[in-house]
């Protein structure tokens, strides 16, 4: 037992001056960004600063459907050797507990580097005779059942209102969308009267008075728009969901290549330009997290959005 003790420790030794070296010498080749149920816009920021820094090119690649799923899967199956990441947002989460294939970022991928934080806002109609949250919530219940929301079945928008409509006990109808980029149309003719929805895609329009902005769905009040209260602190208190963007590899990527990759995020969060080009595209820059605390918080996450799915009951669409 002692003898099979010290082959094991030798041959780690051997190992970790090798990862060491292969992360000295990455990369020496193109990078590829797989993306799955989001935009581009965060991925195409991070590919500009890995090319700067580590001087290879960066391919961002979208592979569209089921939630993520497919996205992911295919990140999964690369080699596991840094040239391939994924870019990990809560949908794919949501996907996963609807569907129960038991997917989880934190276990079956190593967690890398959050990138950034994606406010999400709840927004109404101009029409509606409501100017905060408060009301909204006073004007549905009296009026049970008689407003609408729009979103696509299942996604993060669906479950944002739900929580919204059960913390707040109130009833709004649900009408359903294909594609999450039909809500704010349906608000601005009229179809729908409220949503939840990124805030970059309603910046302009909410600037202009076409839609009217509430309130953010996190717990403390977006970097990128200060000015906009949370659902916490302006009627709903204890309501907090996160939009996020994080990079995961491949099971079996070497360590030192993680953390390589980790601290090139890390460095660029803490450039003014990089949280400046983050919110013009409406993106609150990530924390700070090292691997291990991005992990961790993947687990959260992910405990997270499974119970709202169950709680809600939602199933596979």
């Amino acid at each position: 037992m002692a003898i099979f003790a010290r082959l094991i420790l030798s041959a780690a030794l051997l190992v970790a001056p090798a990862s060491v070296a292969l992360a000295q010498d990455y990369p020496t080749k193109p990078i590829r960004f797989i993306n799955g149920a989001s935009p581009e816009i965060v991925p195409r920021i991070f590919a500009k600063i890995f090319t700067d820094v580590l001087h290879q090119p960066v391919v961002v690649e979208s592979i569209p459907g089921a939630g993520g799923k497919l996205a992911a899967e295919t990140a999964a199956k690369a080699r596991p050797d840094g040239y391939t990441l994924f870019n990990a947002i809560a949908t794919f989460m949501i996907y996963e507990a609807q569907h129960k294939t038991g997917g989880d970022l934190s276990r079956d991928y190593v967690p890398v580097a959050m990138m950034s934080y994606t406010p999400f806002v709840l927004i109404v109609s101009p029409n509606l005779a409501v100017a905060s949250v408060k009301d909204l919530i006073a004007l549905a219940k009296s009026k049970p059942g008689q407003l609408n929301y729009g979103a696509n079945y299942g996604s993060f928008p669906h479950i944002a209102f739900e929580l919204f409509k059960r913390m707040a006990k109130i009833d709004v109808v649900h009408i359903a969308y294909k594609r999450s980029d039909e809500a704010v149309p349906a608000i601005l003719s009229g179809q729908t009267q409220a949503a939840f929805t990124p805030y970059v895609s309603v910046a302009g329009i909410s600037k202009g008075g076409k839609v009217r902005t509430l309130a953010v769905t996190t717990a403390e009040r977006s970097r990128t728009i200060p000015e906009i209260p949370t659902v916490s602190e302006s009627g709903l208190s204890g309501y907090d969901l996160l939009g996020w963007n994080g990079f995961v590899a491949p099971l079996g990527t070497p360590p030192a290549i993680v953390n390589k990759i980790n601290g090139v995020v890390r460095e660029a969060l803490k450039k003014p330009e990089v949280i400046k080009q983050l919110a013009a595209v409406g993106q609150d820059p990530g924390s700070d997290f090292s691997p291990e605390q991005f992990r961790d918080f993947l687990k959260v996450e992910t405990a997270k959005w499974t119970k709202l799915v169950n709680d809600s009951g939602f199933k596979a669409n």
